[in-house]
């Protein structure tokens, strides 16, 4: 039987295995849940040891559980290959806007609705599927690449204790190549693959003048106003041509080629139909030069993301506030480095900030930006086995958002590639979750011959 074969001879059973899983409401972030995000970890290890992996285990991390497994090639020698994916889902409020109930999925018209569906356990478990194929369509006992999966339990509420369990973990998942299965591709007839994500670093400062709110009829105009500070340190953030005016901040930024331009151009963007769904914004806006796709995916950014002080209840209170608060956040690409730009914001706000004011700059827990050359030996074996699986050309695309991808990389020491099936139009965090169940059988599909196509580029 070859790959297709199987997978659509096996599609029954595999919908239902998810649909059982997806019953479990692993909610990272919800601490009444953390028995249930356990009960996750538990269901996969069972469900990948009944698939034929030789090894599944539960992982303590000093927080919630992970779990890795493990089925050898035949071949000592071949390539091992790495999958990353997360059991835990995000919460699930408001409630009232669900059409069926989160946690008991529903298939409707081609797609299945409940959370987690495409994020990520339906991608997860495409490659138990993926395996299985590929290894039947060549009446073998093991694949022909050696599989390794890490699943961790805490990617929605942070990752908190997942680089430390890759170091502490580190031999065992040692590999020549990582395969993230957490992305999108651009539409159902127009396969693509990520090949980077962007970081990011949120900060917080504070201005702090007078010890307390001042009479603005008998101070004004005499003392600074930690508010006016504020918003003209906010102004500057950005240059006349969309810029972040922040020194050094380009210095790292790895600029697109002109390949990556062409490649991204071909992408079948409608702008308009784009800013309606932004909220129906009214415009296009950014650093000047670059596509919007370019912007967003692969140009760094400042955001201000709230600022407040002073009086904001109903009528006027007329005073100097004596403090006033902002939240910022830089979206980072490669090669940029957190620290460094945590650094050049601190610089920039001591030099923005008048006599007479105090600024306190906290630092949150950044995430590094990843990305994956496209004509690396483990892109291109990917792209062949999504080719294969959706029968046309796949393109290529970015993504604005974070996750643990660099830390895998970097930690690990090998590259990665993306292979996913989710969609923008998935809802994910969002109330109806849910995903074409066709597109998970073509990624099993392209799971299965990616093994293949790994074990012939030989990535290492």
């Amino acid at each position: 039987m070859d790959v297709r074969g199987y997978v659509e001879a096996n599609a029954r059973e595999f919908i239902d295995d998810l649909k059982q899983w997806l019953t479990i409401p692993s909610i990272s972030a919800d601490p009444d849940r953390h028995g249930d995000v356990r009960h996750s970890a538990a269901w996969l290890a069972g469900h990948l040891r009944r698939a034929g992996f030789p090894v599944a285990e539960v992982w303590d991390t000093g927080g919630l559980p992970a779990v890795f497994a493990e089925w050898p090639s035949a071949d000592p020698a071949a390539p091992v290959v790495l999958v990353y994916g997360h059991h835990d889902v995000q919460p699930v409020e408001p409630l009232e806007e669900w059409h069926s109930p989160p946690f008991e999925p529903a298939e409707r018209d081609g797609r299945l609705l409940g959370r987690g569906a495409s994020d990520d356990k339906g991608q997860v478990l495409i490659h138990s599927l993926g395996v299985r194929a590929a290894i039947a369509a060549t009446e073998a006992q093991n694949p022909p690449v050696t599989i390794k999966l890490i699943v961790e339990g805490e990617e929605e509420s942070g990752s908190e204790h997942f680089a430390a369990l890759l170091r502490r973990e580190r031999e065992r998942l040692a590999c020549d190549v990582i395969v993230i299965s957490d992305t999108t591709m651009w539409a159902a007839d127009v396969p693509s693959m990520c090949i980077g994500m962007r970081g990011l670093l949120p900060v917080e400062v504070t201005l702090t003048g007078p010890v307390r709110d001042l009479h603005s009829g008998s101070f004004g105009g005499g003392v600074p106003n930690p508010l006016h500070a504020m918003a003209s340190l906010l102004a500057g953030l950005h240059d006349e041509r969309g810029r972040v005016s922040l020194p050094r901040f380009y210095d790292r930024v790895l600029p697109l080629s002109d390949t990556e331009r062409d490649l991204l151009a071909r992408l079948p963007f409608d702008e308009k139909q784009w800013l309606a769904e932004a909220g129906e914004s009214g415009a296009v806006y950014g650093e000047q030069g670059f596509s919007t796709l370019e912007r967003i995916w692969a140009r760094p950014t400042a955001e201000v993301n709230g600022m407040w002080g002073g009086h904001t209840g109903p009528g006027s209170k007329t005073i100097i506030p004596r403090a006033a608060h902002a939240k910022v956040s830089f979206r980072l690409v490669a090669d940029q480095d957190p620290a460094d730009v945590a650094a050049a914001f601190r610089e920039y706000v001591a030099a923005q900030t008048p006599d007479g004011l105090e600024a306190e700059i906290l630092v949150h827990p950044a995430v590094r930006p990843c990305r994956s050359p496209i004509d690396s030996p483990a892109v291109q074996a990917g792209r062949r086995a999504m080719q294969r699986a959706f029968g046309r050309d796949v393109l290529f695309t970015r993504e604005g958002g974070s996750g643990p991808e660099a830390d895998l990389a970097e930690i690990l020491d090998a590259p990665l590639v993306f292979v996913a099936v989710e969609l923008d139009s998935d809802q994910i965090h969002a109330p109806n979750e849910s995903i074409d169940t066709s597109l998970l059988l073509r990624g099993a599909e392209a799971s299965a011959y990616l093994w293949h196509e790994l074990a012939a580029a030989d990535p290492r």
